[in-house]
C-alpha cells in the first residue's frame, strides 16, 4: 500500500517545494486511510500527517498544503493490528474493488490535475456505484 507514497517521496527528493514534487503534489498524492470505508475515496488539501510515515516524508519536502487522494482501506478493528494491516497486501477478496478504484481514478485523473476536485470525486463515486461498489458517501470529512 505504501509503494505509491514512497515513489512520490523519491520523485520529490531535492526539489524542495518546486519542480516535479510540486507538480505531483498538485495532481494529488495517493494516501490510504484507515478511518474511511474500503473502496471509498475523498480528496483533501492540507492537513496533518496523522502518524503516516509517507505523508511525513512528503510534508518534509514540500510542506503540508498538498492535495491528498484519500483511499479508504477500513480499520482492522484493533490498534495493535494496524501496523501489519497497512504493510500487507490487500486480501484476494479485496482485489476487485481495489483494481476498479484504481482504474476509475486513472480514467478521471484529468479532472484532478485540472483542479476540478469535486467533479473528480463525484465521478469516481458514481463510477464505483455503477460497478457495484456503491453505498452512500458523506459530505463530512473524516479526521486526518
Amino acid at each position: 500500500m505504501s509503494y505509491a507514497i514512497n515513489r512520490v517521496t523519491v520523485i520529490g527528493s531535492g526539489t524542495m517545494g518546486g519542480g516535479i514534487a510540486a507538480q505531483v503534489a498538485n495532481a494529488g498524492i495517493p494516501v490510504y486511510l484507515l478511518d474511511l470505508a474500503p473502496s471509498k475515496m475523498r480528496v483533501k488539501i492540507g492537513g496533518s500527517d496523522a502518524g503516516h510515515n509517507g505523508l511525513r516524508s512528503i510534508t518534509a519536502h514540500i510542506g503540508s498544503e498538498y492535495k491528498r487522494v484519500r483511499i479508504g482501506i477500513g480499520h482492522p478493528g484493533h490498534k495493535d493490528l494496524v501496523h501489519d494491516y497497512v504493510l500487507n497486501d490487500f486480501a484476494k477478496s479485496e482485489r476487485p474493488w481495489v483494481e476498479t478504484l484504481c482504474d476509475v481514478i486513472a480514467d478521471n485523473a484529468g479532472l484532478l490535475v485540472a483542479g476540478a476536485d469535486s467533479s473528480f470525486q463525484n465521478k469516481v463515486h458514481l463510477a464505483m456505484q455503477a460497478k457495484g461498489f456503491g453505498g452512500t458517501t458523506s459530505d463530512v470529512d473524516e479526521p486526518d
